[in-house]
């Protein structure tokens, strides 16, 4: 049996007949990496809007 050495318990591959499919498994990565994206997105959005306010404001 090949534990994990953080002592998590066996790895994946060690159980073949796992419900998770590789699909779903990249599927979640591209949602999360769209999630972070957009909240990059909005917080440049924001940071620009705050520097227009400050620069106007001068």
């Amino acid at each position: 049996m090949s534990d994990d050495p953080n002592g998590s318990g066996p790895r994946p591959a060690d159980y073949p007949d796992s419900p998770v499919d590789p699909a779903d498994i990249a599927s979640a990565g591209r949602s999360c990496s769209a999630i972070l994206i957009l909240f990059a997105a909005i917080l440049l959005v924001l940071c620009l809007g705050i520097a227009l306010r400050w620069a106007a404001a001068r």
